[in-house]
C-alpha cells in the first residue's frame, strides 16, 4: 500500500532564479574534486552565482538534476571551474546538449536525472567511477554514509528574517563554495519497515535518511551524492532530489522527524551515458591555438594573469612541476596541497613545508588555485 507523502517536493535549486544549495550549516568541502556550480547566465558576479549544482562524469560530461527541463529559463546553461571558490573572474563554460531519460517524472521525481554536453573540455580528468548494483548493495548493507555536496543556500532563511517555516526564497546568498553533509542509505523494503511508507514507483531508488532539519535544502538540485568503498570513490546518483519529509533551509518546513530523500542510482542510465558519450564523439571540441588544454594544465588552457600576491604560489607549483610524474597531474598536485598538505614527488607523498602557512587558505581561493595550475605550464 503507498503510504501518503507529507512532504514531496524539488530541491528547487535550478527551479528558483539564482539559489543553489549546500544543507543545512553544510560544512565547506573541498574534498570532492568534480563538483561544479550551474548558473543560466554566462557573466556573473561574485554571488549569489548558483542555479544548481553538477558533477563531472568526464571532460565534457556532467550528471545533474533532470527536472532542469521543467523551467524554460534553464534552456541556456552554463558550469562553473571545478570544485573552486565562486569569483566574478571565474569563466563558465556552456552546455551545449542535455539528456534526460524518458522514465523522468516531476511528480514524485522519479529518475530525475540529466546529463549535460559541454562545448569544450572541462579537465583532463579520467571517467569517474560509477556506483555498481553489487557496490550499492554493499554500502546500503554496511550503512556506509553517503556525502551528499553541493553549492549554495545552508542557513535557515525563515529563522534570518524572523519568521516561520516554511516560507519562501526571497533572494538568499547562496555559498560560493561547495558544502557537504553526510546521510545514511536504504533500500525501499527497509524504508516500508523502519516508516511505513513506499512508492511502487520508486522502488529502485536509493533512499537517504539523516536527522531532522538535515539534508539539502532547497537548490542542492544535481550535486553528488559519493561513496566511498575501499578507498575508492564512487558516484552513487544526484542529491536527493525527492522528498517524504525535508526542511530544506525552511523553504519545506516538512514535520519533526528523520528527513527523507531519495535518488535514482547511476546504474539505471547506463545506456544514456552510453548514447552522450557518442555524440561527445561524434562531435569533438575544435580548440582554437590559443585555446588547447594540455595534458599538464589540467583545467586551465593556457597561463593566466596571476596578481602579485599569488606568484609566490605560481613559483611553488614550477618547483613541483620539475618532480612530478605524468600522472601526478597539475590538478591532482593543486588539489592534494589545497585539501591535504601534500604533493607528490617522483610519486612519493611529501606533506608541504611547514613554512607556507598560508598556502591551502589561499589555494581555496580562485586565483590561488589557479596560479597553482599555471605553474605546470611549460
Amino acid at each position: 500500500m503507498r503510504a501518503k507523502a507529507s512532504v514531496l517536493l524539488a530541491l528547487l535549486g535550478i527551479l528558483i532564479p539564482a539559489t543553489a544549495s549546500a544543507s543545512l550549516d553544510g560544512k565547506e568541502d573541498f574534498s570532492e574534486p568534480r563538483i561544479m556550480a550551474l548558473s543560466s547566465l554566462e557573466k556573473v558576479g561574485s554571488g549569489p552565482w548558483a542555479n544548481g549544482s553538477g558533477y563531472l562524469y568526464s571532460p565534457r560530461i556532467v550528471f545533474s538534476a533532470g527536472h532542469i527541463k521543467d523551467n524554460a529559463e534553464f534552456a541556456q546553461l552554463y558550469v562553473s571551474q571545478l570544485n573552486q571558490e565562486l569569483t566574478k573572474e571565474m569563466q563558465p563554460i556552456k552546455v551545449i546538449r542535455k539528456f534526460f531519460p524518458s522514465t523522468y517524472s516531476n511528480k514524485n521525481f522519479k529518475d530525475d536525472f540529466a546529463i549535460l554536453i559541454l562545448e569544450k573540455p572541462f579537465a583532463l580528468l579520467e571517467t569517474a567511477p560509477l556506483i555498481t548494483p553489487e557496490l550499492l548493495a554493499k554500502a546500503i548493507t554496511a550503512r556506509t554514509p553517503m556525502k551528499i555536496t553541493g553549492y549554495g543556500i545552508y542557513e535557515d532563511i525563515c529563522a534570518k528574517r524572523n519568521v516561520s517555516s516554511p516560507c519562501k526564497f526571497n533572494g538568499e546568498i547562496t555559498s560560493l563554495v561547495p558544502r557537504s553533509i553526510e546521510m545514511s542509505p536504504w533500500t525501499a523494503s527497509e524504508m516500508k519497515s523502519k516508516y511505513g511508507r513506499s512508492d511502487d514507483e520508486i522502488n529502485d531508488h536509493v533512499f537517504l535518511t539523516g536527522p531532522y532539519k538535515s539534508g539539502a535544502c532547497g537548490g542542492d538540485s544535481g550535486g553528488s551524492t559519493t561513496v566511498s568503498i575501499d578507498g575508492i570513490s564512487y558516484y552513487v546518483g544526484t542529491t536527493p532530489s525527492g522528498h517524504w519529509n525535508a526542511f530544506s533551509c525552511g523553504q519545506a518546513g516538512g514535520s519533526v522527524g528523520d528527513t527523507i530523500g531519495y535518488t535514482a542510482p547511476v546504474f539505471m542510465f547506463l545506456e544514456m551515458i552510453a548514447e552522450a558519450e557518442k555524440y561527445v564523439a561524434e562531435h569533438p571540441y575544435v580548440a582554437t591555438p590559443t585555446a588547447t588544454p594540455t595534458p599538464s594544465s589540467s583545467i586551465v588552457p593556457k597561463k593566466t594573469y596571476i596578481s602579485p600576491e599569488y606568484q609566490y604560489i605560481l613559483k611553488l607549483a614550477q618547483q613541483w612541476a620539475k618532480t612530478s610524474k605524468s600522472s601526478d597531474t597539475a590538478m591532482k598536485q593543486c588539489s592534494s596541497a589545497r585539501d591535504k598538505g601534500v604533493i607528490y614527488k617522483n610519486g612519493k607523498a611529501t606533506p608541504i613545508s611547514a613554512t607556507n602557512t598560508n598556502l591551502r587558505r589561499d589555494l581555496k581561493k580562485s586565483q590561488g588555485f589557479n596560479a597553482c595550475l599555471s605553474g605546470f605550464i611549460k
